[in-house]
Order: C-alpha cells, then sequence, then structure tokens
C-alpha cells in the first residue's frame, strides 16, 4: 500500500529507488507530526481565502492526477485573480518532483513574463 502511494504521488514513471527515497522522508516523520498534518487538513479549505491571493500565480497541475482532477482545479482557478493554469501531462500529483525540470522551465518562464510586465 505504501509503494503504491508513492507510486501515485509521484507517478507511474518513478523508480523504486524514488518512491525509497520519499518513503524514507515520510517514515523519519514523527508521529504527532503527521497526526498534526491530518488533523489539519481534514479540516482545510481555501476557497474563501482564493480571492485574496492578488499576485499574478502560475497554478501548475498534472491531468492524469489521482489526487484531484483537471476539472476541480479548473473550478477553483478563476477564483484567484490574476492566475494562470498549466496542465502538465503526468500521472503524478506531486507534479513538482515527478515533472521537475518542465515545472522549473516553466515557473522561470512565468516569472520573466512578469518582469516584462513591471
Amino acid at each position: 500500500m505504501e509503494s503504491a502511494t508513492q507510486q501515485m504521488r509521484l507517478g507511474s514513471a518513478a523508480t523504486k529507488e524514488e518512491m525509497a527515497y520519499f518513503d524514507q522522508l515520510k517514515e523519519s516523520t514523527s508521529p504527532e507530526t503527521t497526526r498534526g498534518i491530518r488533523s489539519m487538513l481534514s479540516a482545510f479549505s481555501l476557497e474563501s481565502i482564493l480571492p485574496k491571493i492578488t499576485t499574478r500565480t502560475l497554478i501548475i497541475t498534472s491531468d492524469r492526477s489521482a489526487l484531484q482532477s483537471v476539472e476541480t482545479v479548473l473550478r477553483f482557478q478563476p477564483k484567484i485573480p490574476n492566475s494562470r493554469l498549466l496542465v502538465l501531462t503526468s500521472d503524478a500529483y506531486h507534479v513538482a518532483v515527478a515533472n521537475a525540470d518542465e515545472c522549473v522551465t516553466d515557473v522561470l518562464a512565468f516569472l520573466d513574463e512578469g518582469k516584462h510586465e513591471a
């Protein structure tokens, strides 16, 4: 089950070594921290504060995420003024890890665009 969870997080292209690395990070987290995060996330809703995010925002998701669908992201993204959605081809939901090079390239381009708009 834990391996499947990491596979969902990191996507089908993740190696056994990558999954083992993230399993090790997870195992090194204290049980109290894990319980606290689970408790916080169960009561966590950002919807009401999304309109308060006023800076240029790049939202990155994947097209086949097991965490949430593109349709879900599309429902929330317009609530953030001055935001743009980028959907990457991936089945990972930690897309910044699974598609790190692509994410870095896209974020740098987004930041560079902001310099020219200012």
